[in-house]
């Protein structure tokens, strides 16, 4: 197959092989992703450190017993999230192992789509290629999919939404808009949206209602499914309720720049463009941006953009329901979760789809001036000369550097375990055991020992009130318990809550090891009543039985022995 001709380059016939080479875009980042993965033995992606490790109950039922933040979280899983977890433990794959593995079939699943997709939408086989390596450039440096939790199968299931819509074809849309409900509800609401707006269209200059049956048949058939399989999450009961509301929000430093899950007090800029409440537009892979040079170019009626089919509506068809619910996301925000989620996948797939029709139009059009240029003759003049070099030069930055191992492990958030032998000794203790501490090692401890924290600053989330009330109150027990200079608090809190261990940084007793803590200095006024103590050269109690009751001492940290703390007067 000669494909080093301008013709045969761009030709139909030669789907398959544009097809195949796209399917080498997921392996290659997969294979690159697990070199790095099964590198290290305590290594953990950033979001399943929240909503994984706890699923490692479909393995051992024994596992986090009674703990507030494992049941907290696995209450709010979306079920088909939980189910699939629940089925690879039922073959004995523990969901940590298979949260690292389930990033292939994903993957290459969302790239069988999108390529389907822009190919129904630009039928050039080159330019569905180029769709599908700028779609998992956007896809491989966040970590949607490679978290393995439930936004990252939005990226299979939308585009799946999207090619059967595409085709008309009714069973296949409304099962994907199913498994969209299932997994991540808010992308299923954008699909239904989508089909809500196709009932209406653009003809002969007006608007008027669609004379498809077919549209009134996904329509209602979406909303139907939709309103099955969400509307027990309205009626559920929990201990964690009350959720926050937006004037609570504003109040909670929580909710500050600085806080744990910041929100409300950004400029206008930062509000409306980035973070939880923006729309959250995609800054990688820059190339995606040449997206908006498509109506342009759509002005056009030579070259490949002649193949610009009519199905390319489907692009302000994602957009439109996205941006209607992204402001009802703020008007009623919260009880449609985060206004960013409606959006932030939209864009992860307009601009991709429109860049790559772009890119593959500039492509030709370069190719054809190459070539008239070595028809002529002539040499090219310099500024010809200069041209071509930028030309080449920014092709190959946008094929090969994102292809670069450390480049891409750069944005993937995994954390690797450098204490493995705390991870060890607490994983050798009961599985029962709870472990008190402000370090920044808890956040990994449920990861990597399998047993339960008190508190950890990641999983302080403040959405439920009636789930924070409770890890605020620990939190201020344990800063109380570990700067207070009598040994009754301290004894109070193992007492209370039943912990077997306490985890301390060696660098804990500065005065700066708090102050410079943004989410230490939320919890006042103990935050402060700590600073003082430590100002004032008291020395905590704790810090006072840091070699008579340690467990395990290492570079950084102290593991004290809670047993052994109670037995002292």
């Amino acid at each position: 197959m000669n494909i080093l001709n301008r013709e045969q380059f761009f030709s139909k016939q030669n789907a398959r092989f544009w097809f195949c080479l796209s399917l080498l875009i997921p392996l290659y980042y997969c294979m690159v992703t697990l070199v790095n993965v099964f590198s290290y033995k305590y290594i953990v992606q950033d979001d399943a450190r929240l909503h994984i490790v706890w699923l490692q109950r479909f393995v051992d039922g024994e596992l986090f017993p009674n703990d507030w933040i494992a049941d907290y979280y696995m209450a709010y899983a979306s079920p088909g999230f939980k189910f699939i977890y629940w089925l690879g433990a039922q073959v004995n794959l523990e969901p940590m192992f298979l949260a690292k593995l389930m990033p292939i079939p994903v993957g290459l699943m969302a790239t069988i789509y999108i390529f389907g997709v822009s190919f129904q939408i630009f039928p050039v086989p080159a330019g569905a290629f180029l769709t599908t390596l700028i779609f998992n450039q956007g896809m491989w440096f966040k970590n949607d999919v490679l978290s393995a939790t439930a936004r990252g199968f939005a990226y299979p299931f939308f585009a799946g939404f999207l090619f059967y819509l595409m085709q008309g074809r009714i069973l296949p849309c409304l099962l994907f808009i199913g498994l969209e409900a299932l997994f991540y509800p808010m992308i299923c609401l954008v699909s239904v949206g989508i089909l809500i707006i196709r009932l209406v269209q653009l003809h002969k200059g007006s608007l008027q209602l669609s004379q498809q049956k077919v549209n009134y048949i996904l329509a209602v058939g979406g909303l139907i499914i939709v309103a099955v399989i969400l509307s027990p999450a309205f009626f559920r009961e929990t201990p964690f309720e009350p959720q926050v509301t937006a004037a609570q929000m504003k109040e909670m430093v929580e909710f500050s720049p600085n806080g744990r899950s910041p929100y409300f007090g950004f400029g206008p800029l930062l509000f409306w463009t980035h973070g939880r409440s923006g729309v959250r537009l995609p800054l990688l892979p820059p190339v995606a941006w040449l997206a908006l040079l498509l109506p342009w170019l759509r002005s056009s009626k030579t070259g490949l953009i002649k193949h610009l089919t009519p199905k390319v509506e489907i692009l302000w068809q994602i957009l439109l329901p996205s941006l209607g619910l992204f402001v009802l996301a703020h008007i009623m925000l919260l009880r449609l979760y985060l206004p960013s989620r409606y959006t932030y996948f939209s864009f992860r797939f307009i601009l991709p789809i429109a860049g790559g029709i772009v890119l593959t139009v500039l492509f030709e059009k370069t190719w054809r001036w190459f070539d008239s240029i070595r028809r002529s003759g002539r040499w090219l003049s310099p500024r010809q000369f200069v041209i071509a070099g930028l030309t080449s030069f920014f092709a190959f930055a946008f094929i090969f550097v994102p292809l670069v191992p450390p480049v891409l492990m750069s944005n993937q958030h995994w954390f690797v375990g450098k204490r493995a032998e705390l991870y060890e000794f607490i994983a050798e203790q009961p599985k029962d055991t709870i472990v008190a501490s402000l370090s920044k090692y808890a956040d990994n401890i449920p990861s990597f020992s399998e047993r339960t924290v008190l508190i950890s600053r990641e999983s302080a989330i403040a959405f439920h009130l009636g789930y924070y009330n409770e890890i605020r109150k620990r939190v201020v027990d344990v800063m109380a318990a570990q700067y207070s200079p009598s040994l009754e608090p301290v004894q109070k809190l193992i007492q209370d809550y039943k912990v077997n261990f306490f985890l301390v940084d060696k660098g804990a007793y500065t005065s700066t090891y708090i102050s410079e803590n943004d989410w230490f200095m939320q919890f006042q006024p103990v935050a402060g009543d700590a600073i003082a103590t430590l100002e004032q050269s008291e020395k905590p109690a704790v810090e006072k039985l840091s070699e008579q009751c340690s467990a395990l001492t290492g570079e950084k940290y102290i593991l004290l022995d809670a047993q052994c703390i109670q037995q002292q007067s």
